[in-house]
């Protein structure tokens, strides 16, 4: 199997989670996926992050230890959304290890507060947060802040309204 002609072939779903299933809990085919999203080729990236978020959904415990390499790469903002949506698709399930909780936290507050980022990585981001306030209960009134400053002032799409009432009904008040 080579994977990276095989990550390029076809961009169907179908295809996607036949990868994913390939993939499955096989370390170096792991790794590979994790080294295709930090290169510069815009469609393998978008792709090969689709596909480790398949591969977290059946495997998270092989997923768990490139953490810390994921979390690195929201860092180049010429990536695409799909890295973005996808790394925060993972994180929102999986157990995030507490030495990358800042740069997590960073990331999940930055993308959460910009207005012109998807929903997807927006709405990814607020739950992420949410699950890190357990470790950090005084976040939890900055996240309580933005969500109630979006939900007044931004146009926002059924699935954020949906998901931030969620959060702030979980979140204690100010």
């Amino acid at each position: 199997m080579n994977l990276y002609n095989d990550v390029l072939a076809n961009r169907s779903k179908e295809h996607i989670r036949a990868i994913a299933a390939t993939v499955g809990n096989h370390p170096d085919r792991i790794q590979e996926l994790v080294e295709f999203i930090g290169t510069e080729k815009k469609e393998l990236v978008q792709r090969a992050a689709w596909i480790l978020s398949y591969v977290a959904d059946a495997h998270p415990e092989a997923v768990s230890p490139y953490l810390p390499k994921l979390t690195a790469y929201l860092n180049d903002s010429s990536a695409p959304v799909a890295l973005r949506r996808n790394v925060m698709r993972i994180l929102q399930f999986l157990p995030i290890p507490e030495n990358i909780h800042d740069s997590v936290l960073h990331y999940a507050f930055t993308f959460l507060q910009d207005e012109k980022e998807t929903v997807a990585v927006r709405v990814f981001s607020m739950t992420v947060i949410q699950r890190i306030c357990v470790h950090y209960p005084e976040l939890q009134y900055e996240l309580r802040l933005i969500l109630e400053h979006a939900l007044a002032h931004q146009e926002l799409s059924p699935g954020f309204i949906n998901r931030a009432k969620k959060i702030l009904a979980k979140t204690p008040e100010v």
